[in-house]
């Protein structure tokens, strides 16, 4: 069996992307597939026919399809609701959308993009005068992933942002049934994204320090960043130094003395848990001494790292974790009286990490009130779970706030470790852990 060559001729491929986690390992893995079933090893039924992405814009999720048909080298055929309504009425729409389908089957194989997929929505919302129409749409597609003739060729990625807006069938297995989330890049895979779009020059550069200013930045926000540092150092009229990424990032503003003693007090807390109860090997604690005011994520005011911060899967390990997490605002409370929005506001943050932990004991793993399977244990399924269950929320408000009393004590009779820790951390900003045992007697 012979493919066609692709048609994206110039860009990345998956090697070139940085930070896309879980996705980048199932497109190689689907490169191989699509090579094996191209050569007649494999039937089609053992490749996967689809994917969904979800992550905030700007995370690469179009890119990620596009640099898989590269890598593949098979055809890419884009599609979104916007692109097909744009043809005119009901009948036009769909017939758009089947078109879309059948130029991925005469390319075969191929990839077809549906971006956006979540403007499709769920049937179950619809209403007024606008809910038939709505569900031929979603009927249509349905129609278009199911095929006649099983769809053979067409692997379909559905990118979007909000994972929880999809209609349920849409998952079912056999059309989109695996769900990926593509994170914000972390420091390596921030460093590998500037590295990407800077290539020319990126040997002269330190994309460490202008990495380390980027937290919470999209891929897209960065590819800006080169794209403006070029651009600085083509007006001066010489080779990209790293001085222009530099002066093209926001200045940055120092945090004030009270917020930067609570930040430091707030991570103090973790450390004086986590090591009270040996939750993993501890490495480093740091605070941060200055924001990005332009900033459009919650930003950290700083972290403690513990490697293997939870290798038991016992209730006891799971509080544990909670109680970690949640140590943080415990000082805070302590120390000045109340508890500050440090500790959520973002995907993980404390209270996040603990929401999901606590909603593991009671609804996925039996170990809390009752052993009833309410959801799987990943983060997404939990959560849906969550809102939709008025008494699974009770329970786990209930090991939150058991969690956060067990935290408070413990960080009570650690409280002279905690300012000494608190203390150096203002003079140092990081700690190793070397540093920290000299200020704790055990």
């Amino acid at each position: 069996m012979t493919a066609p060559k692709s048609n994206l001729v110039q860009g990345p491929t998956l090697d070139d992307l940085h930070g896309l986690g879980a996705a980048a390992d199932w497109g190689r893995e689907l490169v191989v597939d699509l090579k094996d079933w191209r050569a007649g090893k494999i039937g089609w039924s053992e490749v996967d026919r689809g994917i969904l992405l979800s992550g905030p814009p700007g995370s690469g999720k179009t890119t990620f399809a596009a640099a898989l048909a590269r890598t593949s080298g098979v055809h890419l055929v884009l599609g979104s609701l916007a692109r097909w309504q744009a043809m005119g009425h009901l009948g036009d729409l769909l017939k758009a959308m089947r078109g879309t389908f059948a130029e991925g089957m005469r390319n075969a194989p191929s990839i077809v993009l549906i971006d956006e997929i979540d403007s499709v929505e769920d049937r179950q919302s619809f209403s007024g005068h606008n809910a038939q129409y709505s569900r031929e749409v979603v009927n249509g597609l349905l129609e278009c992933l199911d095929g006649s003739d099983g769809r053979e060729g067409v692997v379909v990625v559905g990118a979007m942002n909000f994972p929880d807006m999809l209609d349920a069938a849409l998952t079912r297995p056999g059309r989109l049934d695996r769900h990926v989330n593509i994170p914000l890049p972390d420091m390596t895979g921030r460093q590998g994204i500037l590295g990407w779009h800077l290539a020319e020059a990126s040997s002269a550069l330190d994309l460490t320090s202008v990495a380390a200013r980027t937290d919470g930045w999209t891929g897209a926000a960065l590819e800006q960043l080169a794209r403006r540092a070029r651009r600085r150092a083509r007006r001066a009229r010489r080779d990209l130094e790293t001085a222009d990424l530099l002066a093209e990032l926001p200045e940055l503003v120092p945090l004030p003395k009270a917020m930067l003693r609570r930040n430091a007090i707030h991570e103090a807390g973790h450390v004086v848990v986590g090591l009270t109860l040996s939750v993993g090997e501890f490495r480093s604690v740091e605070i941060i001494d200055a924001f990005d005011p332009t900033g459009e994520v919650t930003q950290r005011g700083g972290g403690a790292c513990f490697d293997d911060i939870f290798p038991e899967r016992t209730k006891a390990g799971f509080l544990d974790r909670i109680a970690v997490a949640l140590a943080g605002l415990a000082a805070e409370e302590i120390v000045f009286g109340s508890r500050s929005a440090g500790g959520g506001g973002r995907k993980g943050s404390d209270l996040h990490i603990a929401t999901v932990t606590a909603l593991q004991i009671e609804a996925a793993y039996g170990l809390g009130a009752g052993f009833t399977f309410l959801s799987g244990a990943s983060e997404e399924e939990l959560l849906v779970t969550l809102h939709m269950n008025g008494g699974l929320q009770a329970r786990v408000e209930n090991v939150l706030a058991a969690e956060f009393r067990r935290a408070k004590a413990l960080v009570e009779e650690m409280r002279p470790e905690l300012e000494n820790i608190a203390a150096a951390l203002l003079r140092e900003r990081h700690l190793s852990a070397e540093a920290v045992e000299e200020l704790i007697s055990w």
